[in-house]
């Protein structure tokens, strides 16, 4: 990022250029170093899509810019440059493959803004909106699925966590509740309900 603002037009020149890369060992460096980044620049996110796309595809040799590569991503949702149902959307790609270490990954990720969103502003207020939205969609997954599986189980109680970021539950998101809330106990999330 400090690169970024030193010089815009040499960072977006290699960014590009390394798209030919995709899927090199120098391609992986490039991708694990970014990754390994603390913070998400929406400047820089919109720059790194194609890296992001070709990263949901890839097996980083360290799990770990797996699970970092689908946090950048959910950022982007929970900051508006993603969304649920366009099809351009990495966060819809996520959804659509539908992976459990993904999806479980974005449940912890959303969990974990819980600290920061304590305000009342317009930020915070879209972030909490974004989450709630997400478990909407993960609901209309689940409602009328037949045969839910172990992996399935454990996302349903993993979601129970999310209502944290509920203003109130209602006769809408009480039938997430319900849902997510027979699967409570897998996972060990009882306590947390």
């Amino acid at each position: 990022h400090i690169f970024y603002y030193l010089d815009k037009e040499w960072v977006q020149d290699k960014i590009k250029s390394l798209e030919d890369e995709k899927g090199t060992e120098y391609w992986e460096a490039f991708m694990a170093g970014y990754l390994s980044g603390g913070e998400v620049y929406d400047n820089l996110y919109n720059l790194m899509r194609y890296h992001y796309h070709c990263g949901l595809d890839y097996n980083f040799k360290e799990k770990i810019y797996n699970e970092r590569l689908v946090q950048h991503i959910a950022i982007g949702y929970l900051r508006n440059n993603e969304t649920l149902n366009e099809e351009e959307s990495l966060f819809k790609k996520i959804l659509d493959t539908f992976k459990y270490q993904q999806i479980k990954a974005i449940i912890s990720f959303f969990l974990m803004q819980r600290d920061y969103l304590t305000k009342d502003d317009e930020i915070s207020t879209n972030i909490r909106e974004n989450i709630i939205e997400f478990w909407e969609w993960l609901y209309n997954k689940y409602k009328d699925k037949q045969g839910i599986d172990e992996n399935d189980k454990k996302i349903l109680s993993d979601a129970t966590k999310l209502a944290v970021f509920l203003p109130k539950i209602d006769e809408k998101n009480s039938e997430w509740l319900k849902l997510s809330s027979q699967h409570v106990g897998v996972d060990f999330n009882s306590s947390f309900f």
